[in-house]
């Protein structure tokens, strides 16, 4: 810290500092490959640059930085311009979805992938894979190869010419017409179109992809005769570009600009003369020269952004870290030094520096500046373009002299080859153990060196000869001798930082997460035919169907079928939680009869696909019974279900609508995403009475679910003066429709309920109307009941009228002690039910089959049944 004061006050106090006709040019602190970015800039800090960084770093936020992916979906308008370079990854800007087909099963998704042109789509990263595409473009595109599940996508890229026509298949099928039309051309935008084909068993929801984009054609100076080249390239003709990754290109790209027609995309719009293309042409060569492993020196891939909060500097420092570059401003124009060793052009001894004139030398960094371990990190294609690390460089001659580990960390954010990357992670622990720097004065014959050259310093007062790279040059005015002093700011540096035969490119091998291990059906399925015991103790077919305990979890449960094999079309369904390893079946299973069954677990939405198991037979036991053709215990059992539905389930509906209204209200569903509330009230209280009224409305939607309902209830109430409830009656209105379900497998269900009730002194009277309809992949139904009953405790008086219907049978069934039947005239009562017996009268039959008719005396029987035939008369 004292040595950056005293050069500062040095530099402040020198003649040249306050001369208005001294020149300075130099390698800006922010542009150097030692100091600037994140290559050296938490290892090598010292002097005058880093102090430089170190004031502007306090005063602005950090900025944004360009990379060489895009890991994450970008939504929305108002995105900062983005153009590819090199081979990156993207996940693309999403800007429309289309949905058309039978039950809108097409999907179509357009994604942004770069604002100026690019050469093509290398591959998609799917369900954690990278994936080929067909070679064949068909009408939707070209297909991505190799989905085990057997899902249908295709991926179609338009290269972002400004004369590209808009994509047909999305003009032919949007929905509604129009949405999409001849003039989404995207001129100057490159965009692909990914098409999707959704079914139940393989692709639920729209497919996640990256792309792996082959980036923008670039101008390559090198390549254009016009400007001292060899080749076609020309500036002002696009389709003269080429595809490249060397950082040198991309840089001087980014300075001339990258223009669709004459917008500017990205980039600084620099004057061609300012860029002065020997320097340049020394930069792009030293990128593409080969090394002993096989690659380039320095290789890159950029998004690069223009935007608010976007620099030109935030896309080309990435570049200038990736190839150990500086950058030079100078009088003759800008240009890049990048890393490789260079030759010494000049050597200044002791008695060329004026020591009149401010000195500093410092031999040694201080040491919380030394470092002696380096971990660099890389994008990598391999593990989908995430950052990876690279492998740790240890210098283990400086970890002995320090005495201790200094360790720094270095991204490499537009690097994509970690052979390149180790590369510069060798570079930054070898140049950060050149410590020495120095500010001095030498004499006007090194008037000709320029900034970024190295030079040689041959010392006998400090007894050294190093070399040292000129960071800043500064040329004062003419002074009393008539000379014009130089003075220059030194950074040592050698051929060891650079030396390329000394790399051990050995990093770890990313290894993508494997496929997870999901469970496809239920394991060790058995079906066990069994009888059940009826509560009137008559035996009933059942089957048993067992299976190992499931521990994916995301399994949410398991749907199960059974069908009869004679008519497949009658299909009972059943569903289980995950905790649940056996089901007992007894629902529409028939004596001694042939069935088949099959089982499919049920995912959360979006996990996976998952197909339904084989069928599974299985023969019911023979549960025996008698020649009637009708099962009156079934019709017994069915008649309490009814009361059921109408009595307990229906309060547990109103229950949960009441649930579902105050989740709603406070935004706590979390089974819908969309919620819309309607709520009104009204209450009124006089002493003992009170009376209320409510209504609550709402509509839902989310994953598969949509649903609306209307509650409303009337209450009134009085009670005593010991705040006892005297008598009580409300009235609940409930309508309700909801459908649920992914795919095929979808149960649309619509209810009606008015239900009013009355108590006084523990005495209740109710009255019930409720009607439902369900649509599903196990069938129709439709039910209507009207329900009375009176009573307290378990004493009841009860009656009801239900109507009910499926695909194979309509029923209307009667609860009631008497059944009267009246023409308006007459009034008949030929049912009445009384201690379990029931009894008709006033009948004329024209057509009688009995199997026994008694006499209430019991002395006369007639019987005919099976192969008996008899006539008893007792006396």
């Amino acid at each position: 810290m004292k040595y950056i004061i005293a050069v500062l006050f040095a530099l402040l106090a020198s003649p040249a500092a306050a001369d208005p006709v001294s020149i300075v040019v130099g390698i800006g602190s922010a542009a150097s490959w030692l100091f600037g970015g994140t290559v050296l800039a938490n290892i090598v800090l010292g002097g005058l640059a880093a102090a430089a960084q170190y004031a502007l770093t306090a005063a602005f936020a950090k900025k944004p930085v360009a990379q060489a992916s895009k890991t994450e979906t970008q939504y929305g308008e108002n995105l900062a311009r983005e153009v590819g370079m090199g081979t990156y990854g993207t996940m693309g800007h999403h800007i429309y979805r289309n949905a058309f087909g039978k039950g809108n099963r097409m999907v179509q998704d357009v994604f942004n992938v770069s604002s100026f042109r690019t050469l093509g789509i290398n591959r998609v990263q799917y369900n954690g894979k990278w994936m080929n595409l067909d070679g064949v473009d068909t009408a939707w595109g070209r297909k991505v190869l190799g989905i085990e599940n057997g899902a249908e996508i295709w991926v179609r890229h338009y290269t972002g010419r400004m004369d590209q026509v808009a994509d047909q298949q999305l003009i032919d099928n949007a929905n509604p017409p129009g949405r999409w039309t001849s003039d989404h051309r995207g001129a100057g935008i490159s965009y692909v179109i990914v098409t999707s084909r959704m079914e139940a068993d393989n692709l639920t929801s729209p497919p996640s992809l990256m792309f792996e984009v082959r980036g923008a054609p670039l101008y390559d100076p090198r390549k254009d005769t016009t400007v001292g080249g060899s080749g076609a390239h020309r500036w002002n003709n696009q389709d003269t570009w080429e595809y490249s990754d060397n950082n040198a290109v991309m840089m001087y790209n980014l300075e001339r600009g990258i223009y669709n027609g004459t917008e500017l995309m990205v980039g600084r719009g620099a004057a061609a003369s300012s860029l002065p293309l020997s320097e340049w042409f020394t930069a792009m060569n030293i990128c593409d020269e080969p090394m002993v492993d096989g690659s380039k020196r320095y290789t890159a891939a950029l998004i690069a952004s223009s935007g608010d909060g976007v620099t030109h500097d935030s896309n080309m420092t990435p570049l200038r870290e990736g190839c150990a570059g500086s950058w030079v401003e100078a009088v003759t124009g800008e240009y890049p030094i990048v890393g490789a060793n260079q030759a010494v052009v000049t050597t200044f001894t002791d008695d060329d520096i004026n020591f009149s004139k401010p000195f500093s030398l410092s031999l040694y960094r201080p040491t919380s500046e030394l470092v002696n371990t380096v971990a660099g990190t890389y994008v990598s294609p391999e593990a989908f373009y995430e950052t990876v690390p690279l492998a740790t460089r240890i210098d283990a001659i400086a970890l002995a002299q320090d005495g201790e580990r200094k360790a720094s960390k270095v991204s490499y954010t537009a690097v994509v080859d970690h052979r390149v990357g180790d590369r510069l992670a060798d570079i930054a622990i070898r140049a950060s153990r050149y410590q020495a720097n120095a500010n001095l004065c030498i004499h006007p014959k090194f008037l000709e060196i320029k900034v970024g050259q190295w030079i040689s310093w041959q010392s006998d007062r400090y007894n050294f000869t190093k070399s040292f790279q000129v960071l800043t040059k500064s040329l004062g005015a003419l002074g009393a001798d008539g000379t014009r002093d130089v003075t220059v700011t030194l950074q040592e540096v050698g051929n060891g930082i650079f030396d390329p035969t000394a790399y051990e490119t050995n990093p770890p091998v990313p290894t993508p997460v494997g496929d997870p291990d999901y469970l496809a059906e239920v394991q060790n399925f058995q079906v066990i035919p069994n009888k059940i015991i009826g509560s009137t103790g008559q035996e009933l077919p059942g089957a048993r169907l067992v299976w190992d305990p499931i521990t994916d979890l995301s399994v949410a449960g398991v749907d199960i079928q059974y069908v009869p094999v004679s008519d497949v079309t009658q299909v009972f369904t059943h569903y289980a939680t995950t905790d649940v390893t056996v089901v007992q079946l007894v629902e529409g299973l028939t004596s001694a009869t042939d069935w088949e069954t099959r089982t499919r677990l049920r995912v959360a939405s979006g996990t996976r696909p998952v197909a339904w198991s084989a069928w599974k037979p299985f023969t019911t036991l023979d549960t025996g019974g008698d020649d009637s053709p009708v099962d009156y215990e079934d019709l017994a059992n069915d008649l309490k279900g009814y009361v059921n539905w109408i009595g307990p389930e229906l309060r547990e509906l109103i229950r949960q609508a009441q649930e579902l209204s105050a989740l709603v209200g406070s935004n706590h569903n979390s089974n819908y995403e969309d919620r819309q509330l309607i709520r009104r009230e009204l209450a009124s209280t006089y002493g003992q009475a009170t009376a209320k009224f409510e209504e609550e409305i709402y509509a839902a939607t989310g994953p598969g679910s949509a649903i609306v309902q209307q509650l409303v209830t009337f209450g009134t109430e009085l009670r005593t003066a010991e705040n006892q409830i005297a008598a009580n009656a409300n009235i609940t209105n409930l309508l309700q429709t909801r459908v649920d379900g992914i795919g095929d497998d979808v149960t649309a269900i619509s209810n009606a309920v008015l239900d009013l009730n009355a108590s006084k002194d523990g005495t209740l009277a109710g009255a019930t109307f409720r009607m439902e309809t369900v649509a599903a992949q196990a069938g129709y139904t439709s039910r209507i009941a009207m329900y009375g009953r009176v009573g307290s405790n378990d004493t009841w008086k009860q009656a009801g009228l239900f109507i009910d219907i499926n695909s194979t049978t309509s029923r209307v069934s009667i609860l009631a002690d008497q059944f009267v039947i009246s023409d308006g005239s007459n009034v008949v009562a030929p049912f009445v039910i009384q201690n379990g017996v029931l009894y008709a009268q006033n009948m004329v039959l024209d057509n009688l089959i009995v199997s026994q008719i008694r006499s209430t005396n019991s002395k006369l029987i007639m019987r005919g049944s099976g192969n008996l035939a008899d006539l008893r008369v007792f006396t």
